[in-house]
């Protein structure tokens, strides 16, 4: 194959893109926030993750971000991060955490997207996954701290296609800079 041909292909992948994106927005939005000290009672953690299931009742794609209501506690919560233990209270082997960047003033703790957001966001806590999965896992270090975490929702087409939400998700990511995680993509 020649790289002309290569290079048209990929130009063709940008126009679909491009109309993809021009026709996509959110069929709905949601926020809703909790206090880091409910990760610490077990009835606590049940009502925020029942307000979860109640706010994602319908199957969708989300784009979402975690952050803290008040900026001031980015220090905290990054020095929290590092002195984390690495390991599983339960099994002793070592979990894959979020990644934690060195952004100097972050706007966000964590962007993502999920075709099954109460899962990703019970993962997020800390309360599910395998040690292979890669979350905060806010209920290994943050919890106990009284500070208040928004997340904000925007609900997509389950149908979407997964590279517009990547694109989507992209530029939150590059406005947001959050704490933890990663840019998605390759």
């Amino acid at each position: 194959m020649e790289f002309s041909t290569c290079r048209a292909l990929a130009l063709s992948n940008l126009a679909r893109a491009m109309g993809n994106l021009k026709e996509s927005a959110p069929i709905g939005d949601e926020q809703f926030k909790f206090n880091l000290s409910a990760l610490s009672d077990p009835d606590g953690m049940k009502e925020v993750l029942d307000r979860v299931r109640k706010k994602c009742s319908a199957r969708s794609a989300v784009i979402y971000c975690f952050e803290l209501t008040d900026g001031s506690g980015y220090g905290t919560m990054k020095g929290n991060f590092k002195q984390r233990a690495s390991h599983c209270e339960h099994s002793g082997r070592k979990l894959r955490y979020s990644r934690l960047l060195d952004e100097p003033n972050p706007a966000s703790l964590y962007v993502g997207s999920s075709k099954s957001f109460p899962s990703r966001f019970a993962q997020h806590l800390g309360l599910i996954g395998g040690v292979d999965t890669y979350a905060m896992r806010l209920n290994q270090w943050a919890r106990g701290y009284p500070m208040d975490v928004k997340v904000s929702l925007w609900f997509f087409s389950p149908q979407m296609d997964q590279w517009t939400l990547e694109l989507l998700e992209q530029a939150l990511w590059d406005t947001k800079r959050p704490l933890l995680g990663k840019r998605s993509g390759r």
